[in-house]
């Protein structure tokens, strides 16, 4: 009888501890938060809005999405470092063209084109970006 009740205890302490430990433990599967620059909220609202509109399909938004998070982990990488002018500057080249691929696999010609449609209509969908704030 001693033996259950000890072991009815453990069972109690761990089903307390053991939740609470989950909860800080860190998997390669678990989505990073970070502060995006003013440039990465347009850009990602630009590729929410053109998926909205059907100008790009779920296949292509997935691969941008992609793409966007690579440019972001380099730039992520280069903070740890020490972001530099040169390092900035490589991360606005990327920005830029991964702007314009953007634009051309949604079929605008400029983002002039789509600049004022995508602060009207971000805000109006809420493109899931309103509480972010920019870096930059």
């Amino acid at each position: 009888m001693k033996t259950y009740t000890i072991a009815m205890a453990l069972l109690v302490v761990a089903m307390t501890a053991l939740p609470s430990l989950a909860e800080t433990t860190i998997t390669n599967d678990q989505p990073l938060t970070r502060t995006l620059s003013e440039n990465e909220i347009r850009i990602e609202a630009k590729m929410k809005l053109d998926y909205k509109k059907g100008l790009i399909d779920s296949y292509q938004l997935t691969n941008f999405n992609r793409d966007l998070d690579g440019i972001l982990v380099q730039e992520d990488s280069l903070i740890d470092r020490g972001l530099t002018a040169d390092g900035w500057a490589t991360i606005k080249k990327a920005l830029c063209a991964f702007e314009a691929r953007l634009d051309k696999s949604a079929g605008a010609a400029t983002t002039a084109q789509v600049k004022g449609a995508i602060g009207e209509t971000a805000d109006a969908n809420n493109a899931g970006l309103s509480e972010m704030e920019p870096t930059r």
